[in-house]
């Protein structure tokens, strides 16, 4: 038996996979029913309001057929079907093998097997149910699973709250299947282990016919939805496993990606835009590494402050880190990196020790990105502003962070001036550090998600390639 966690999201980019339910009295409500699920999935009769619970409606897996693998090289097969591999390289002839029933066969499984959970802390790891699943199918004219579950009001206050206003709530699913299949060879792995060649090495690759090498999860047994947060909880999973934290079983989970030269042709809009503003953000980079910064960008640098002082940090911290960046964004005021790490991490200062190493990463984190193709910086979502609830006094804190903080033109002149009167405080000289900051795992990590947070605080605003510049800039030398 091999695991398999799997995010719906990453094949419904552009589509909501949880909504909020509207139940009345004689049950959901019809029109909102007709727009989110399969015909007949669910009916008056199904569901009745019930006090304290919600019910939402979500969207598991999609079709491999429809909407080909997720960006960890998994498809799931529709239905019972002879699928033919490239031909032997041994006998020159076709490959064959009979797929079970896929999704339209398996899906039922959640029913059977599946509750609902937080961060995968399922029965198999001693957790209890958070939530019931209470209707599934699986949708054959949109090809996709759907499940409606439901949630005790109390337990899950924020995550419906957020779907009540329209905010994105993250879900990733468990599964085993006893075996995966390789789309080129058509070996059957039972664990990562006995992966091919083509999977150890070449996975999501295209090959010169256009078949795409991933595997195939043909007898899915579907054993929780979970709601899993993003992106502190990711950015410490990352941080845990570079620490040496994880069990075996969460090291054997293997990061998602798909190369940045297919995202770039195949990409929702939102990706193309990310795209772009990357490949902007490199060029700039590797422009200012090579010449240096001029004076006027010089001064650029040094107009941006480089912290923010814990009373401010500590008010933020009462809001929601989304409707948190969101309002900052409406106000193009963007965080330096230490308040970045002490807001989405919730880490108090004391034990950011390494905001020097990552500052250091940060003059070539663009150009890193560009050069290894990293596509996971534009496909990732999680810091992509949302219409946040107006919270009381949010507004006005990001108001005031604008004098210090904003890259528009008015604030950035204002302090560029009084830096040339005051004399400039030397926090962003280079030549000020006499100890060369010590690069390690941790601070790379910490760079990239500053730097995928950049990405998306540029994204769909004026004047963007302006900014861009003095995002640049920024990264050179701040301390």
């Amino acid at each position: 038996m091999i695991t398999k966690r799997i995010t719906p999201s990453v094949w419904f980019k552009d589509y909501p996979t949880s909504t909020l339910l509207d139940i009345h009295s004689q049950g959901p409500d019809a029109s909102q029913i007709q727009k989110i699920a399969a015909s007949d999935f669910i009916r008056a009769a199904d569901i009745r309001p019930e006090p304290g619970h919600s019910f939402v409606h979500l969207i598991t897996t999609g079709a491999q057929e429809f909407y080909g693998p997720n960006n960890n090289a998994d498809g799931f097969n529709e239905k019972a079907a002879e699928f033919e591999a490239p031909a032997y390289w041994r006998t020159g002839k076709p490959h064959t093998i009979q797929l079970r029933d896929g999704l339209s066969g398996f899906h039922n499984t959640f029913m059977k097997y599946g509750s609902v959970y937080r961060e995968h802390n399922n029965s198999k790891k001693g957790g209890r149910p958070q939530g019931d699943i209470v209707l599934e199918a699986y949708n054959p004219r949109m090809h996709r699973g759907e499940l409606v579950v439901k949630l005790n009001n109390d337990k899950w206050a924020s995550e419906i709250q957020k779907l009540a206003t329209g905010d994105p709530v993250f879900w990733s699913m468990g599964c085993g299947v006893p075996y995966d299949i390789c789309t080129m060879c058509l070996k059957q792995a039972a664990t990562k282990r006995d992966y091919c060649d083509h999977i150890k090495y070449s996975k999501l690759e295209m090959t010169k016919e256009g078949r795409q090498i991933y595997v195939i999860n043909d007898q899915p047994h579907f054993h929780d939805i979970s709601r899993v947060s993003v992106p502190a909880d990711r950015i410490a999973f990352a941080l845990a496993k570079v620490a040496g934290e994880l069990s075996a079983e969460e090291l054997d989970t293997p990061p998602m990606w798909l190369p940045l030269s297919v995202i770039e042709k195949v990409g929702s809009n939102r990706e193309l835009v990310y795209a772009g503003i990357l490949n902007k953000l490199a060029e700039l980079e590797k422009r200012i590494l090579a010449q240096g910064l001029s004076p006027d960008e010089s001064n650029i640098a040094d107009s941006f402050g480089s912290h923010l002082d814990d009373e401010t940090v500590k008010e933020l911290d009462k809001y929601p880190v989304g409707d948190t960046l969101s309002a900052l964004k409406e106000k193009n005021v963007m965080l330096p990196p230490d308040a970045f790490v002490r807001i989405v991490l919730k880490r108090p200062q004391s034990e950011n020790k390494d905001s020097a190493g990552m500052c250091e990463c940060l003059r070539n984190v663009f150009s890193n990105m560009q050069d290894q193709g990293d596509s996971d910086a534009i496909s990732d979502a999680s810091y992509t502003p949302h219409d946040s609830q107006r919270w009381e006094g949010l507004d006005d804190k990001a108001e005031s962070l604008k004098e210090q903080f904003s890259v528009e033109d008015e604030p950035v002149r204002r302090r560029i001036v009084i830096l040339s009167i005051n004399g400039k405080p030397g926090h962003s000289k280079r030549a000020m550090n006499l100890v060369e900051p010590t690069v390690n795992a941790e601070s790379e990590i910490l760079a990239r998600e500053y730097a995928k947070y950049q990405i998306s605080f540029l994204a769909g605003v004026d004047g963007a390639d302006k900014y861009a510049h003095r995002v640049a800039v920024h990264n050179q030398t701040v301390r």
